[in-house]
């Protein structure tokens, strides 16, 4: 399946928006059955799943995420995305997490953060230094700012 990325140029900032339907292969009745965010989608060096179950934190010391269960206060994971990890922010369904790769210009895509083993399903590239993600509200839609 091919990917949709867009690309705006201002005299400040480039934003790639990728079609995170198209890459995540949602189903049509996923679609319909989609889950909005319940705060706003922006991203940052932490993030709190929808269900407030999950908390992601880049680690761009060793190019890794961690994740943590809020009902126990654990980390339950620890993921290599790519090189010097800048952002994450979670899908509206609390299983999927995007990580901007600051130095390797790339966006990675994590699946199953409620799992002990989530794994790092596929990653696309994005231009120089991604530095700030942020999902439409029901999370087909990625914005991505360099």
């Amino acid at each position: 399946m091919r990917t949709k990325v867009t690309i705006f140029v201002s005299a400040l900032f480039t934003f790639v928006v990728i079609n995170a339907l198209l890459w995540n292969d949602f189903s049509a009745s996923a679609q319909a059955q989609a889950t909005l965010l319940r705060r706003a989608s922006k991203a940052s060096t932490i993030a709190i799943s929808n269900d407030d179950r999950f908390v992601v934190m880049v680690n761009p010391d060793d190019d890794s995420i961690s994740i943590f269960s809020t009902v126990n206060d654990t980390r339950t994971a620890k993921l290599r995305t790519g090189t010097e990890p800048s952002a994450v922010v979670i899908h509206p369904d609390s299983q999927t997490a995007f990580v901007a790769n600051r130095a390797d210009a790339t966006v990675a895509k994590v699946e199953g953060i409620q799992n002990p083993q989530p794994t790092l399903s596929s990653t696309i590239e994005v231009g120089s230094e991604p530095t700030g993600l942020a999902l439409s509200p029901s999370g087909p839609t990625l914005y991505v700012a360099e």
